[in-house]
């Protein structure tokens, strides 16, 4: 490839550059000003432009894109476009955010809750993760109480989870672990647990490791 090719090639690539540019900026104007179907439009049109992201930020195109999306209720489209996001950009706590709303819309609360883990493990005290955790997880437990199974609940590999990590070992020794479990086992209420978790933000994030990890089954700590 000679450099006059390369020349052009170049020039092609900042003008489809230009173009994305500008049509995720009048996207962005779009969705501030609530007309998601037209921000829609222009996001899509930026998408074409430059179909391999390699614009900064292109993050942002996905995860405004999801937003709208979300908003038309169209959460299959919303769901692809907030997992790119999180796979171009997986430290960015808002798109892992983004994506649990979707997932909570659709009322995929396992989803939702492992979605909100690796939001928690970037940032363990980011407020609104820790709220929508709280919230997922009071759904689970309803569910779980009305004797809907889910992924969390089966418990299997539970006990062998017990022995090898050290992490569910440390929170099983937590004391407002231990005395919210041993209130639930006693009564079978939920209501401990919910004024802890209305009380304690940061137990939220504790209490989702412990019931992701299926323990509560194996351990007797159901609800």
């Amino acid at each position: 490839e000679d450099g006059v090719v390369r020349v052009f090639k170049a020039q092609q690539l900042a003008k489809q550059h230009d173009l994305a540019r500008e049509d995720t900026a009048n996207g962005d104007r779009m969705f501030q000003d609530g007309q998601h179907a037209a921000a829609i439009k222009f996001y899509d049109k930026a998408e074409r432009a430059d179909p391999d992201a390699t614009l900064p930020d292109s993050h942002l195109l996905y995860s405004n894109r999801a937003a709208c999306l979300l908003e038309l209720g169209r959460f299959t489209q919303a769901v692809a476009d907030a997992k790119r996001c999180c796979g171009m950009k997986p430290k960015w706590v808002q798109g892992h955010l983004l994506l649990a709303r979707v997932h909570e819309e659709t009322k995929d609360y396992v989803a939702m809750l492992r979605v909100l883990l690796k939001a928690y493990d970037i940032d363990p005290a980011h407020d609104v993760c820790l709220t929508m955790m709280r919230d997922c997880l009071v759904q689970l437990l309803i569910q779980q109480k009305e004797g809907k199974p889910n992924a969390f609940t089966t418990g299997q590999g539970a006990a062998a989870r017990m022995q090898q990590d050290p992490e569910i070992r440390e929170l099983l020794r937590d004391p407002s672990v231990q005395r919210v479990l041993d209130t639930m086992n006693r009564k079978r209420d939920l209501t401990p647990l919910v004024e802890e978790m209305e009380a304690d933000l940061a137990f939220c994030g504790r209490f989702a490791k412990l019931y992701a990890s299926g323990v509560m089954v194996a351990g007797g700590g159901g609800a």
